[in-house]
């Protein structure tokens, strides 16, 4: 499953082998949402409003 906000980079989600695929779904993104490092990094990538930037 690929995720992705309006203009923002998609998260490709691999969770099919979870037997809660919806709460390891969760899980994921709290995880993502938290982590600072991760979230930086996610600002500096190419998006669709800015398709240049890196």
């Amino acid at each position: 499953m690929k995720v992705r906000a309006p203009g923002g980079v998609p998260y490709d989600l691999r969770i099919d082998d979870d037997a809660n695929a919806v709460l390891a779904l969760s899980r994921l993104h709290q995880r993502i949402s938290e982590d600072r490092d991760f979230q930086a990094f996610l600002a500096r990538l190419p998006d669709v409003t800015d398709p240049h930037r890196h």
